[in-house]
């Protein structure tokens, strides 16, 4: 298969030349066709100006003959005005011994482009200024002569262009093609799974821009592969238990193993209880996944967090009354908070479950606002400060947790992965056996 650069590096060397000979054609097209009626037009502009100057200097003899052979020099212009004739104008024979050859203009102060019989062209101008004739005359025979030298050179200049534009474009296309390669060759490893760290591209431009994003994504995506394998083993390792007891409960009940009452109940009661757990488990897992990839569907509104948490823990009323807890909150009536309602209600359900299902029977769950935070606190029954760092990690359940507490051990990380989505910080203190969860609003 053909590298990328080859085909790429092609394109735009075509390119960039094509647009250079666009550009020189252009620019020689317009010299070619305007530039001879451009000079002539700007002279038909310059003439009466000089002759207005002459009619300044008319009373000052010196500064005028001064004036007239300057302007002779510098411009190429044969001027007569009078008997005022420099010593240049005498070593002109077809002003000095006739008139020239060509119809003079018959209207005064007027520039008009006359052609000699010769074919030479002029500007002539003429103007009488207070009984003396002034009479200004541009040959353009500058013009006439070099206008097959300057088509010679701008044909060089053309040809030069064109191979400088090659060179510079080759040498640029290359570099540019260089690193498109590069990102290329990265791209293909990241899509069969290989996450590269470092893409060798050293430029400050747009495609240095692409090569950082690219190593980001790269980075982003080598976390959640590897976080999604890791939580697709424990997935299966959680679901497998129950699937098991299931399972084996499920068998004996068809082989008609459990004969008496007492068994049977037992059976029935753990068949409830493991499909019960497989059923808090998957919604649990489809929870966490919808909130890892909800950050574009987040509604923000404004709304009261007592009445949010209030709701909280009218819905798990049913645990706190078997376990005899005291709940004590003290939340302000106006304390509100703006950000998406179904999530974040979402992240204080599991909050408000997990300090009432790990609460010591008969002990107190303090919900309470302070210094722009609030904090949930709960006593559990033994000590897990040494557990604080995986107890937000997926499927993690502290040892504080029995067999007869129900629960997968995600609740704490869909808490921290919602809070997260909304950017909201939060911090888990524990100490000794006292569990403070804290959230800034």
């Amino acid at each position: 298969m053909k590298r990328i650069g080859n085909k790429f590096f092609h394109k735009l060397m075509i390119y960039s030349v094509s647009i250079a000979f666009v550009g020189i054609t252009v620019v020689q097209f317009l010299n070619f066709t305007l530039l001879d009626k451009f000079y002539i037009s700007r002279k038909k502009v310059e003439i009466p100006l000089v002759a207005k100057e002459i009619k300044k200097l008319k009373n000052h003899p010196e500064e005028l003959t001064d004036y007239i052979e300057s302007e002779m020099y510098k411009t190429g212009m044969i001027i007569r005005y009078g008997n005022n004739v420099p010593q240049e104008l005498k070593n002109i024979a077809v002003l000095k011994k006739r008139p020239p050859r060509y119809e003079i203009a018959k209207k005064s102060k007027v520039v008009e482009l006359k052609k000699s019989s010769t074919g030479m062209r002029y500007l002539i101008y003429r103007e009488n200024i207070g009984g003396t004739q002034l009479f200004i005359t541009l040959p353009l025979i500058s013009l006439e002569n070099y206008r097959y030298e300057a088509k010679v050179i701008e044909l060089i200049s053309i040809l030069i262009a064109l191979g400088a534009s090659f060179l510079l474009g080759s040498y640029f296309s290359k570099r540019l093609t260089r690193n498109i390669e590069k990102l290329n060759d990265a791209a293909k490893k990241i899509a069969q799974l290989n996450f590269v760290e470092k893409i060798d591209v050293r430029s400050q431009d747009e495609i240095g821009e692409l090569a950082q994003s690219v190593e980001e994504m790269a980075k982003n995506l080598k976390n959640s592969v590897e976080s999604l394998k890791s939580f697709v083993s424990n997935a299966s390792h959680e679901l497998k238990t129950p699937i098991s007891v299931i399972n084996m409960t499920s068998q004996n009940l068809k082989k008609g193993a459990l004969k008496e009452r007492g068994d049977l109940e037992k059976a029935y009661n753990t068949l409830v209880r493991e499909t019960g757990e497989m059923t808090s488990l998957i919604e649990n897992l489809m929870i966490l996944s919808k909130v890892s990839y909800s950050e574009n569907l987040l509604e923000k509104k404004v709304f009261n967090l007592k009445n949010l948490v209030k709701e909280s823990l009218e819905k798990y009323e049913l645990l706190e009354i078997e376990k005899d807890l005291e709940i004590e909150m003290n939340l302000p009536e106006n304390l509100e908070i703006d950000t998406d309602y179904n999530s974040f209600k979402i992240a204080m359900d599991n909050l408000v479950q997990n300090a009432l299902k790990y609460s010591v029977y008969g002990e107190r769950v303090e919900i309470f606002y302070r210094d722009g935070e609030i904090f949930i606190k709960n006593i559990f029954e033994r000590s897990i400060e040494e557990e604080k760092n995986r107890l937000m990690e997926p499927f993690s359940r502290g040892s504080n947790s029995s067999s007869e507490i129900e629960g997968s051990g995600l609740g704490l990380s869909i808490v921290k992965r919602i809070l997260e989505l909304l950017k909201i910080d939060y911090s888990l203190e524990i100490e000794g056996n006292i569990f403070i969860f804290k959230l800034k609003l």
